[in-house]
């Protein structure tokens, strides 16, 4: 079995660049058995990052689904979304689940409740200072709260963003298997 998966891309329709047919061409050319894609999901707040509304998370699921369809016989494409959890704030996981027939979704934490007031803190995106605090104030500054093996991609050419590398490393340090998502759900593969 290739090794080659990737279940964390973005696109146009969120804050990645790029049509997904661009990530399904780069991910079948560089030899990708499986390729998710789990753009975020809107939030009840402007933003430039998540799916817009209702009307462009539908586009978002069927640009998917018409993908997975005419590329079935080369790579398997899966539908997902990067849904952000902020108490009291964001939709229910399980309503996006539902309403969009997902096959899995990815938990995050882009922003948070800073403890001083009602303001959300962005603890992701370009700037270090930014990520470092947030790094600090909620995992005691320990970087191994927080691992998996996925590019994030948010252009078609970074879909295997470093992957060799991490695949090294991670065999190095004692890791034998990855977990993926395939036909019979999760599974697990030799690394």
């Amino acid at each position: 079995m290739k090794t080659l998966f990737n279940l964390h891309a973005h696109s146009k329709f969120c804050d990645g660049a790029g049509d997904p047919e661009e990530y399904v061409i780069s991910a079948i050319d560089k030899g990708f058995h499986s390729l998710g894609f789990s753009s975020h999901a809107s939030v009840p707040f402007k933003n430039n990052f998540a799916i817009r509304d209702d009307q462009e998370l539908t586009q978002y699921c069927t640009a998917i689904r018409n993908l997975r369809e005419k590329y079935k016989d080369q790579i398997s494409i899966w539908l997902a979304l990067e849904i952000d959890f902020i108490e009291g704030i964001t939709r229910d996981f399980k309503d996006f689940k539902q309403t969009c027939l997902l096959d899995y979704t990815i938990g995050s934490v882009h922003l948070v409740k800073n403890g001083y007031d009602d303001r959300l803190w962005f603890i992701d995106g370009p700037k270090v200072e930014t990520y470092d605090d947030g790094l600090k104030n909620i995992f005691g500054g320990d970087i191994r709260l927080a691992v998996t093996l996925s590019s994030d991609a948010h252009r078609p050419e970074e879909i295997d963003g470093y992957f060799p590398e991490a695949l090294e490393i991670l065999r190095d340090i004692g890791y034998k298997s990855l977990v993926y998502f395939g036909e019979r759900g999760w599974e697990d593969q030799a690394i």
